[in-house]
């Protein structure tokens, strides 16, 4: 996070589709400038990590990879994708975006 005004925060949370109790993962931000941002405070996700990803690794070259620390899931979301629907959700008024639920 980057100590801007925050319009909106978004808790981003995994349910294994409701098979577990929710588990926050990481929140996410739009600042009033439109920026975004994450909270690294929670370790549960990975930025894209562009030529650094190596193959196999628990990074991606250009999409966020979230774990739970509860299930097996390790969804890889592309970065395009993955601010459109936080500027969605954030714009619809929902607080909370389960990963586990994203086809």
């Amino acid at each position: 996070m980057s100590g801007r005004e925050v319009d909106a925060f978004l808790e981003v949370v995994c349910t294994d589709r409701g098979q577990h109790k929710r588990t926050l993962l990481t929140s996410a931000c739009r600042e009033l400038d439109g920026s975004h941002g994450m909270n690294h405070a929670l370790q549960n996700f990975c930025p894209p990590r562009g030529e650094e990803a190596k193959p196999r690794s628990a990074s991606g070259r250009d999409s966020y990879v979230f774990w739970c620390p509860r299930c097996p899931r390790t969804p890889h979301v592309q970065r395009d994708r993955w601010w459109r629907l936080v500027d969605d959700y954030i714009r619809a008024g929902l607080p909370v975006l389960d990963i586990s639920l994203l086809p």
